[in-house]
């Protein structure tokens, strides 16, 4: 029901930094069509992501972050009902942290 997110960005010369905290309320999930005796009542959760960018000049720069940080699945479904591990219907994904890089050129 409830969703926030706190951003924050840091700018020095040729690097840029950002930092985010995702708020993510109390969430269920019912396990079999509905049956209201077995659901999953998961707990609000914080999911933290980074971002770091170095511009080699105005028109190329390169990037690496992480989306969850805390590495988060969210609560386990003992069911297995969608043949999965986890719940499927986080509001934060079921398959924990996503680290990466990118280049990008603007020309």
């Amino acid at each position: 029901r409830h969703k926030g997110a706190f951003t924050v960005n840091y700018f020095a010369d040729s690097w840029s930094l950002m930092g985010r905290a995702n708020y993510y309320g109390t969430w269920s999930q019912s396990l079999d069509g509905g049956n209201l005796d077995n659901v999953i009542n998961a707990p609000a959760a914080w999911i933290l992501d980074a971002e770091a960018v170095y511009n080699f000049n105005e028109s190329f720069s390169f990037a690496v972050g992480a989306n969850n940080i805390t590495d988060d699945f969210g609560p386990r479904d003992p069911s297995h009902s969608s043949g999965r591990a986890y719940a499927t219907t986080s509001p934060y994904g079921s398959n924990g942290r996503f680290m990466y890089a990118k280049a990008t050129y603007n020309f």
